[in-house]
């Protein structure tokens, strides 16, 4: 077996957000849902979804055309949930920025499929990001003159506002605090852009004020994937030695403060697994904040699929490590999400079958294969889809 390592993350094909949706009362699916991207094969993608107990899975056909490839996005106070399309799926296009993108609302109460950004006209390759408090704004990765940089925006994509400008460098990697007052970011390249001093950087924009701040940045590092604790007191990103990595196959996990104080490498050696292919494999805070996640890798792992990981919490404040499964040699699993009681983790395996949607018990107990995606052909990206009330 040979890993798919991409020196640079294809962010506008995969989102691993966690979001919320609505189910119908006769879709019965308990009191949640996950959520999960098929592949058919990849790039193209298919969204899905099935109930925990691995019945009623199914997959959404929208029937637009022209749409090669779907993703999930963010969602919005009701229920509602962004999705994201492409007209083709062609990854050196889409990197290039070449692939005409199209957002929507979706409502899954209703099937309503409702198109946004109607008005907008200086680019074609604008990828939402997430919904602002009020659900009147939204954030959104616009990409223009080789760069993505980060926008405020109405729905319909009046009123525009740029956060970042440009020569600051290729933005993405967007997490919402939990108050929807700042958004964190990671960010590469950049003409003498002093938020970027390094292969990649971390950075914060306060909405109110529009400043945005260096958090993590340091020569010869990749900070990648900021991820808010619950509290919004913490973020939670990756750290990889890029200069003696240059696939991205393993880094560290580090917290830092929003102001950039109380930077910790909570692990050593580089052992999370982060190139993981088809999207990073990036941590995630648990539902009460104590934990994060680990996917070790197995001692003498390298990215030509020699060895494997390990799912572990780590405790980011002591570097305790709680082990989940057991290290077991051709077993690589990535992409853990939370359920939203916290019972429960969703995550990927993947090996000589493919990429598989698993679940477990949050203890690591009572692991079962949930599905293997449309036609066998992959799962990925899992998401949890709590059941709620849903207004149109």
């Amino acid at each position: 077996m040979t890993l798919c390592v991409h020196p640079l993350p294809v962010s506008v094909l995969v989102t691993t957000a966690l979001f919320v949706v609505s189910l119908r009362a006769d879709d019965d699916y308990s009191q949640f849902a996950i959520a999960f991207r098929a592949e058919n094969p990849w790039p193209v993608g298919v969204l899905g979804m099935i109930a925990p107990d691995g019945s009623r899975q199914k997959f959404l056909d929208f029937k637009r055309p022209k749409q090669k490839s779907w993703q999930w996005g963010a969602r919005l106070p009701d229920g509602r949930v962004i999705l994201t399309s492409l007209e083709a799926a062609d990854v050196a296009e889409i990197r290039a920025g070449k692939v005409v993108s199209h957002s929507w609302l979706y409502s899954p109460a209703s099937g309503k499929l409702t198109k946004l950004l109607e008005s907008v006209s200086f680019s074609k390759n604008i990828y939402v990001q997430t919904m602002l408090p009020g659900g009147r704004r939204l954030l959104a990765l616009v990409f223009l003159d080789g760069e993505q940089r980060l926008y405020e925006m109405d729905l319909d994509g009046g009123k525009p506002v740029a956060l970042t400008k440009p020569g600051e460098g290729f933005c993405y990697g967007v997490s919402l605090s939990p108050d929807g007052q700042r958004v964190a970011l990671h960010v590469t390249g950049g003409s003498q852009s002093p938020f970027n001093p390094g292969h990649y950087s971390i950075n914060v924009v306060d909405l109110a004020t529009r400043k945005r701040s260096l958090v993590s940045g340091a020569k010869g590092h990749l900070y990648f994937g900021p991820g808010w604790s619950p509290d919004g007191k913490w973020l939670a990103f990756l750290d990889c030695h890029a200069d003696i990595d240059p696939m991205h196959f393993s880094a560290d996990l580090c917290i830092v403060r929003p102001d950039g104080s109380g930077h910790q490498v909570v692990t050593n050696g580089r052992r999370h697994w982060f190139g993981t292919g088809y999207g990073s494999n990036l941590t995630g805070w648990s539902p009460d904040g104590r934990t994060i996640t680990y996917c070790r890798l197995l001692p003498g792992s390298t990215s030509s699929g020699k060895g494997g990981t390990q799912i572990c919490l780590l405790n980011p404040f002591t570097a305790e490590v709680t082990e989940l499964t057991e290290p077991v040699d051709g077993h690589w699993h990535c992409r853990l999400a939370w359920s939203p009681d916290g019972r429960q983790l969703a995550f990927v395996k993947t090996g000589t079958r493919g990429r598989e949607l698993w679940l477990m018990d949050a203890d690591g107990r009572n692991a079962k294969l949930m599905t293997r995606g449309l036609k066998d052909q992959g799962a990925d990206h899992p998401a949890w889809l709590p059941s709620t009330s849903d207004r149109d």
